[in-house]
């Protein structure tokens, strides 16, 4: 008898516990679902508000990426996947720098960077930031919300403090295949003289984007 009597009792706890589970939120299990890059994931900041911010700059020029525009949530960028590798994002590659209202750059991904907010890129005239912050190869989403791979092989947690910045460089001529020119880093100049004057010529491994040899002129 006292074996049947604990049988029940087990089957009476468990059916509780499933009762208690189906009583819960569903925002609240929704939310666990974007954080832990589920179906659900990849939102915006108004469905993720622990979401740190992305934005494109070519130094104080900002730059518009197709679906992105000149800024978006980093949980946009990982819409639907738990990591993303910058070297590997395709959408990440290029974008159209706005040197001014009416003059537009072709802009190449140059490097991701992890800055404070406190000491972070702007478009104020003769800002450059691009020498500070952390520079990263990588980032995902688990539970524990959002992690970056530094270029030393590190993982370090999104900071509440912190925005993503994705740096681009100007290309004034590019050959897929081969070889690429690119111009300075600067953006927008008052005297528009330092973009003809400095380029990086690569040599490219060919069909990718890996840069074999640079040399500056």
């Amino acid at each position: 008898m006292s074996e049947k009597k604990l049988g029940k009792r087990l089957l009476t706890w468990v059916l509780v516990l499933v009762m208690m589970l189906s009583l819960l939120p569903v925002s609240a299990l929704a939310n666990w679902d974007e954080r832990a890059g589920g179906p659900g994931g990849g939102g915006n900041p108004s469905t993720d508000p622990n979401s740190p911010e992305v934005e494109f700059w070519c130094t104080n020029a900002t730059v518009s990426v197709s679906g992105y525009g000149t800024g978006t949530a980093l949980s946009t960028l990982l819409s639907n996947k738990k990591s993303l590798y910058f070297a590997e994002e395709a959408a990440l590659q290029s974008g159209t720098i706005n040197l001014s209202n009416t003059d537009k750059g072709t802009g190449r991904f140059w490097k991701a960077v992890v800055q404070n907010n406190s000491n972070k890129q702007t478009g104020n005239a003769g800002d450059d930031k691009t020498a500070v912050g952390t520079q990263i190869t990588a980032i995902s989403r688990d539970a524990q919300g959002y992690t970056y791979v530094t270029t030393a092989g590190q993982e370090e947690h999104f900071e509440s403090s912190e925005t993503l910045v994705l740096y681009y460089k100007q290309a004034f001529a590019s050959e897929p295949n081969y070889g690429v020119v690119y111009g300075t880093d600067w953006g927008y100049s008052a005297r528009r003289d330092e973009s003809p004057l400095k380029v990086t010529y690569a040599i490219r491994l060919e069909n990718t984007t890996t840069d074999l040899d640079t040399k500056d002129y």
